[in-house]
């Protein structure tokens, strides 16, 4: 294969991805993991579970995925 090609392949399979991606529940898993890694560091840090609240901005939606991805490694970059 060509550069050329090989960089259409790559930029196919990407656009592939982020498309999946909105389709999934990735957000939901980020919100679940997030808190399961956040109430613990909060609970050694001193505070009680009771106390803790973790509220998530519900603007968020699939379709901003593509936006909250690194792009550093794109194209070579």
């Amino acid at each position: 294969f060509t550069d050329a090609e090989l960089t259409d392949f790559e930029q196919q399979g990407r656009q592939q991805i982020l498309q999946d991606l909105a389709k999934s529940d990735i957000l939901e898993y980020a919100r679940i993991s997030a808190t399961r890694t956040l109430v613990p560091m909060l609970q050694q840090l001193g505070y009680e579970e009771k106390d803790i609240t973790i509220t998530f901005s519900n603007n968020l939606q699939p379709k901003d995925i593509p936006q909250l991805i690194d792009k550093t490694n794109e194209h070579g970059r």
